[in-house]
């Protein structure tokens, strides 16, 4: 009889052990689903493979996404909207990504269109020695985003 006790009470205690991960994953859940602003919903959290943590949103889109020659520039044009406003926040001050750095997750905030649920930008923070760096990945239109970025969005804020 004791034995059995001790089996209950051991998977109890294991059960209500939830890792570091786990228990970021689990704070999450309570956002699933709401919007965080105007234009933005948490979708969910996630991580794949033990090496990436994933942050999933969806964005109210008022943009035609058809395959027409600007189409790249405008997912470049707010994939550097979304990660300049990203980068001053992915640092090792805030906890949660103080325990995913200290467990050697990358971080990756990926967006969706909200209505069709198409992929729209994945902006991807990875482990350095310094904290976190921003993956930029190269496009023709760069230097064309950039300079709308810095002479229209930044003059207007």
């Amino acid at each position: 009889m004791k034995r059995h006790f001790f089996l209950i009470i051991l998977v109890m205690v294991l059960a209500s052990c939830n890792g570091p991960i786990e228990t970021i994953l689990s704070n999450n859940e309570k956002y699933f689903g709401k919007m965080i602003d105007n234009e933005t919903r948490f979708d969910t959290a996630y991580t794949e493979g033990g090496l990436n943590f994933y942050y999933c949103y969806s964005i109210k889109n008022k943009t035609n996404w058809s395959e027409d020659e600007t189409a790249e520039f405008k997912k470049k044009l707010i994939e550097k909207i979304l990660s300049e406003n990203l980068k001053p926040r992915v640092n090792l001050e805030n906890a949660e990504f103080k325990v995913l750095y200290d467990n050697n997750y990358s971080i990756n905030f990926l967006y969706r269109d909200i209505l069709s649920g198409s992929n729209l930008v994945t902006i991807k923070f990875n482990k350095s020695v310094e904290g976190y760096q921003l993956e930029k990945t190269t496009s023709e239109w760069d230097e064309s985003v950039d300079l709308f970025y810095n002479k229209l969005i930044l003059q207007n804020k």
